[in-house]
């Protein structure tokens, strides 16, 4: 049997084809062949749309200054630049969400509690059809060194997967505790409206 694809030009213009055929041979020589000729121009156009919105996704995702991730619930499919340039973990690094969870939350116990709050957020906005409310997290990067994030999620349509959006606010809650401190150790009377 022979099965291939190809472009024919018909009176309607540039078709896709999909040919089959069974081949009967007398002597290593054919002598019949019966089979079908398949339009799949449309199958074709689809398959090529799909393409180019994944490839437009990837760009965006790939050029977002937003560290993001997408994953299962069990492997992690990819990792954007600003993910890698945040917390310096590529993606052969964290092949596993469990691979990604102990050493972003290397406490076992913060650990669980990341775990159990992520669960709940997923499961309030499945069940109630609202956006993940953003969640603070601490997460310790490649180098050692903390970063604070607020944490979103989204399940991709169609998929079991999930898109992870973690944007760094460390450099504010690091203003915000020289703040504190300034104004817990002035000697004068501070007022904030």
């Amino acid at each position: 049997p022979y099965d291939i694809e190809h472009r024919i030009l018909t009176s309607r213009g540039v078709r896709w084809v999909r040919e089959r055929a069974q081949i009967t041979f007398v002597a290593d020589r054919p002598v019949i062949a019966i089979g079908t000729v398949q339009d799949i121009t449309r199958r074709v156009q689809t398959e090529r749309t799909l393409r180019e919105s994944e490839d437009r996704l990837r760009a965006i995702i790939d050029t977002s200054p937003v560290p993001m991730v997408i994953s299962d619930s069990h492997q992690i499919a990819s990792v954007n630049q600003a993910f890698i340039k945040v917390f310096g973990y590529a993606a052969d690094d964290i092949l596993t969400l469990e691979d990604f969870r102990s050493r972003a939350y290397p406490d076992p116990d913060y650990r669980q509690q990341v775990i159990e709050l992520l669960q709940a957020r997923r499961e309030i906005a499945n069940r109630d059809g609202t956006p993940f409310e953003p969640i603070e997290l601490r997460i310790c990067c490649k180098d050692g060194s903390f970063k604070t994030v607020l944490g979103e999620s989204v399940a991709l349509p169609g998929r079991d997967l999930h898109l992870a959006t973690l944007v760094d606010i460390s450099p504010q809650k690091n203003a915000l505790a020289r703040m504190e401190v300034l104004l817990e150790t002035a000697l004068d009377g501070i007022h904030i409206l």
